[in-house]
């Protein structure tokens, strides 16, 4: 072959996206690929839209989902932290009506009608006493569980505590 016949059928074939965040397009969405372990599906969010992502099963079928951050109390931990919220809004197809413009329009009505929350959006709220008194009680039966989860937090911050015997060695 010469020179030219090269140059002209040079083609070199589009690489797969395995980007995590990137700005959703028909096209980049299609040429995304499973990354993962094979077990979880792999996540993936939207730059241009907040509360967007797409879920790339395993076995390659994607799947569009709206999300939004919940602040959760963590019983374990003793506090509150952020989690993501995610609902299924429909898998992504080549057909025109399940493509991205789709995912995007079913997001934002589900904002208009309160389904879903922008991520900017920060909702607080001050706990009085009694609140708090029955957010504990709701944790603990009774007063041995208490002491027992009191006990267990005082030795994971400042561990073991020294007997008088230990001490003197």
């Amino acid at each position: 072959m010469n020179d030219i016949t090269t140059k002209i059928r040079g083609y070199n074939k589009r690489k797969p996206n395995i980007d995590k965040k990137f700005k959703f397009l028909n096209d980049l969405i299609e040429r995304s690929v499973y990354v993962g372990k094979g077990k979880e599906p792999d996540k993936r969010f939207d730059i241009a839209t907040e509360g967007l992502s797409l879920w790339i099963s395993p076995q390659g079928i994607k799947t569009f989902y709206a999300f939004k951050k919940i602040k959760m109390f963590n019983k374990r931990k003793l506090k509150f932290e952020t989690n993501n919220s995610y609902k299924k809004i429909f898998r992504f197809e080549d057909s025109n009506h399940k493509n991205l413009v789709a995912a995007k329009c079913e997001e934002l009505k589900g904002k208009v009608q309160g389904f879903y929350v922008e991520r900017n959006l920060t909702l607080t709220r001050e706990l009085s006493e009694e609140d708090i008194h029955s957010q504990m009680q709701s944790m603990f039966r009774s007063r041995e569980e208490f002491r027992t989860s009191q006990e267990d937090l005082e030795e994971e911050l400042f561990g073991k505590e020294k007997t008088v015997e230990e001490d003197k060695s």
